[in-house]
């Protein structure tokens, strides 16, 4: 009778499990939800990546991210070829802090796709509280066309370069970490 009662639990526990696992089969399942928000460039690392101008000397990559200072201004600019896809972004956001040295009132993110269309919005960075870390937000919409490349549109799926420049109209101090470029959908 014990066996009988065992191989009955046996025949009946797999019955069931049958069951449920047809159950979960006839139910599609849910589409994975994409993140709000996605990392485009971590500035901690950069790999090919360039400065000039007056940043050419004074660009550092720590920890933290990418510190532009010992004798900066607002004439210069850093960047890094990449491979980006923007399609799904809204926003695009700058991580950034200003130290207490700084005086240059603004920065300017550019984008530069596989045709040569450059596109760029600016930041005003002189009302920030110096060493609080900040994320600031521009929406794509928001762009300014620099250069029109072949097409005059910025290809987003296709964007191979960003900068980070100074203020080009300012010789004074520029004491500034860029901590990583974000997308918000």
């Amino acid at each position: 009778m014990n066996r009988f009662k065992l191989f009955l639990s046996v025949l009946l526990s797999a019955a069931v499990s049958s069951l449920a696992l047809a159950a979960d089969d006839a139910k599609p399942a849910a589409p994975a939800k994409k993140p709000d928000s996605f990392i485009l460039w971590d500035f901690s690392t950069t790999p090919n990546s360039f400065a000039y101008g007056t940043w050419s000397k004074s660009v550092s990559a720590g920890k933290g991210g990418i510190t532009i200072l010992k004798g900066a201004d607002g004439k210069g600019g850093c960047g890094a070829d990449c491979d980006l896809n923007l399609d799904d972004a809204r926003f695009i956001e700058l991580g950034m802090a200003v130290g207490v040295a700084n005086e240059v009132p603004q920065v300017q993110i550019v984008f530069e796709d596989d045709d040569g269309t450059t596109v760029s919005w600016r930041i005003g960075i002189s009302q920030i509280m110096p060493t609080l870390p900040v994320w600031f937000r521009v929406p794509m919409s928001g762009m300014k066309i620099d250069k029109p490349g072949k097409d005059g549109k910025l290809n987003s799926s296709k964007v191979v370069k960003w900068h980070l420049q100074g203020d080009f109209s300012t010789e004074k101090p520029m004491h500034f970490m860029a901590i990583a470029l974000r997308a918000r959908r």
